[in-house]
């Protein structure tokens, strides 16, 4: 913890004394694994997703940004990230919590070439809501993320650090790798093909005292694609397979996303990306 305490640290310190560089994709993350780009500066993003199967109440997100001068992002909305089982010898279901994000970090080759986008970024719930037994969650998930293109391939890396706790059940601060690749085939220039392997949690609350009893960290493989099928927009349609249940409790994701620019010289209309 110590280590990684000292790399967030360090990123935090890169952050703030690097110059821009060129712009990057603005992409914050996979389909569960965070990125290191950034929007540009004065940019407002926005997502939502959904599960297009006749169960997906429980699986989805909504999230609204701004970027602070292209160093650094905020973000608010909601998502069905965390999940909670009471019997866990069943899937888990996704519940919604108010999220809110904050990034910042420096631009790939800002401080020399070849140098990759990195990023210290922190996500926490607020307002959650009262889920019985379960009380009022809270989860804090913080990262350093590091984000290079090489030529046709983007790939992502870095390490999450998670804290939790529901009812008198706590999880204390623990480390975890992830990574992301995006492959974008040659004549193909709106294309993406992404997979990344990341992390979540899961609040379990078994019937009777045992090891798995409280909030537990899983991890999400996902799989898919991106079309950008405006300047401005994209949508992605992949999907997400928590590792201890296994294909069987998959799930299907559709996304849509769009990047704006609110600073225009004429200040007439939005400056699509």
């Amino acid at each position: 913890m110590r280590h990684a305490l000292t790399l967030l640290a360090t990123v935090a310190s890169v952050a703030l004394g690097a110059r821009l560089a060129a712009a990057d994709p603005p992409e914050p993350r996979l389909f569960t694994a965070p990125t290191a780009w950034l929007p540009p500066a004065g940019a407002l993003t926005a997502s939502a997703q959904f599960d297009p199967s006749t169960d997906s109440r429980d699986d989805g997100g909504v999230m609204i940004g701004y970027s602070l001068g292209g160093i650094a992002a905020v973000d608010l909305g909601a998502d069905t990230e965390i999940r909670t089982c009471t019997s866990c010898d069943r899937p888990a279901n996704g519940r919604w919590f108010p999220r809110a994000s904050f990034r910042i970090g420096s631009r790939q080759h800002a401080l020399f070439r070849g140098m990759p986008a990195l990023v210290l970024g922190l996500k926490n719930t607020f307002a959650p809501p009262d889920l019985g037994r379960l009380g009022r969650p809270r989860v804090t998930e913080a990262y350093v993320a590091a984000s290079s293109v090489v030529g046709p391939v983007r790939l992502h890396a870095g390490v999450m650090v998670f804290a939790a706790e529901f009812a008198d059940l706590e999880l204390e601060p623990e480390l975890r790798p992830f990574a992301g690749i995006e492959l974008r085939p040659p004549g193909w220039p709106r294309s993406h093909f992404m997979a990344d392997v990341a992390w979540t949690t899961r609040l379990e609350l078994e019937p009777e005292p045992s090891v798995r009893r409280g909030p537990q960290l899983e991890a999400m493989i996902g799989g898919g694609a991106r079309y950008q099928f405006f300047e401005w927009a994209a949508i992605e349609l992949g999907f997400r397979v928590p590792q201890d249940e296994g294909l069987a409790s998959g799930r299907v994701l559709i996304r849509l996303s769009g990047v704006w620019e609110l600073d225009s010289p004429a200040k007439k209309r939005l400056k699509v990306r």
